[in-house]
């Protein structure tokens, strides 16, 4: 789910063009493989003036909540960074296990997520929580001198962070398609945090502590996604983008322009994101 809608003033390119892209080539992606269970696409209208696409779909679905799939919501307070999850709903054990295990590249951090919850922002994915669907937050958080600004332009979304949202949006959604919606809802909140490349929750660590032999058999780390094939593409935070993005084009990485034609809606680049 994403917001099409901007401020008054602001192009809107990251907040949430870049998203409405990103669930645009996903679609496309998902397209070519049955899955077990339907994707629906929701991209809400007056999210800014007050949440009123997310209420109205609420409205319209009023029961779906306590026996619908999970909700995944995809922001931008800025126009850089990676995608990063920073709010979920309550009993999220299960979605963060899957999220750590899907996603090429999870960025996330429970203690942001409280932080957020203590504050005044509200996104559509609100609305839903409270409707009780259960799910994930997202959000490029970089460069926040861009949100709700007429530099918002398409010209200076950074490449790497719509890149790295798209393999986290992608993957995710397939794997959470084809699993039994039942088995995702959980009594237990994870407290997680991402180190080593990896998206890991503090029963794991535990567990990791109680049984370290010293050689990792068990799959290494206690991670949530340490037994998934990813490939070896990384956010490179020291020069601003993704690896995936630099090996694609180049030295020049996300410097150089990026041509819809080359690699299909969006501008994100079919090898990494298929």
């Amino acid at each position: 789910m994403s917001p099409y809608d901007t401020t008054f003033g602001s192009p809107g390119a990251s907040d949430d063009k870049s998203s409405v892209a990103a669930m645009v080539e996903t679609a496309r992606a998902l397209g070519a493989k049955p899955l077990r269970n339907d994707i629906v696409m929701i991209f809400t209208d007056g999210e800014e003036p007050g949440l009123l696409g997310a209420s109205s779909y609420v409205a319209e679905h009023a029961n779906s909540g306590q026996g619908g799939g999970p909700v995944l919501n995809w922001e931008a307070t800025g126009n850089a960074g990676p995608a990063v999850l920073f709010e979920t709903s309550a009993g999220n054990a299960e979605l963060i296990k899957e999220f750590g295990t899907a996603a090429e590249l999870p960025i996330g951090d429970s203690a942001l997520a409280a932080l957020y919850q203590a504050g005044n922002q509200n996104t559509d994915f609100m609305v839903f929580k409270n409707a009780g669907f259960v799910g994930l937050n997202f959000a490029l958080m970089d460069g926040t001198a861009a949100y709700h600004n007429s530099v918002d332009t398409a010209a200076r979304l950074d490449r790497a962070g719509l890149q790295h949202m798209g393999p986290n949006m992608l993957r995710p959604t397939r794997e959470l398609a084809d699993r039994d919606l039942a088995s995702l809802r959980s009594s237990d909140d994870a407290v997680f945090f991402t180190i080593f490349r990896q998206l890991i929750t503090l029963s794991e660590l535990a567990g990791l502590a109680a049984g370290w032999s010293g050689d990792c058999d068990h799959g290494g780390f206690g991670c949530a996604g340490a037994t998934s094939e990813r490939s070896d593409h990384s956010w490179d935070t020291g020069r601003g983008r993704s690896s995936a993005v630099a090996d694609h084009h180049g030295a020049a990485g996300r410097d150089r322009p990026v041509a819809a034609a080359d690699h299909g809606p969006a501008g994100i680049c079919d090898a990494a994101y298929g």
